[in-house]
């Protein structure tokens, strides 16, 4: 079980769609006032924008404000070691103090024929 809401809900963890522990990859340094570690995410996997909207992690800049009311105070590109995506029922996550979507945005944009990106994830992969 993880969680998956600011407000301490949890969730199973039915499938990962990538559990690589010792592959080395390019991430997203997101650091925000919610926790002093910053997030590592992939440009394409989605984070929660304060009015809820899904966005690609590739989208956020310094001064966005994440869901939770968390300011992004940096971004840096990194390598770092492990790949990790896992599906919970819900299709949130809550890594380092942040909620994140299960999903990557499979058109690096937050919508998809004018819909959601995670939303049209969340139904198809659910």
């Amino acid at each position: 079980r993880v969680q998956v809401t600011k407000d301490g809900k949890f969730d199973e963890v039915y499938s990962f769609g990538h559990y690589q522990p010792d592959s080395v990859g390019a991430y997203l340094s997101i650091h925000s006032a919610a926790s002093a570690i910053p997030i590592l995410i992939s440009a394409l996997h989605m984070l929660f924008l304060d009015n809820a909207k899904a966005v690609p992690a590739s989208s956020v800049n310094v001064g966005d404000v994440l869901l939770g009311g968390h300011t992004v105070t940096k971004i840096n590109n990194v390598n770092a070691r492990g790949a990790f995506a896992p599906f919970t029922y819900s299709g949130t996550i809550v890594v380092d103090n942040i909620v994140a979507s299960n999903y990557v945005s499979l058109t690096g944009e937050s919508t998809f024929l004018g819909m959601n990106m995670h939303f049209v994830a969340h139904n198809v992969v659910a």
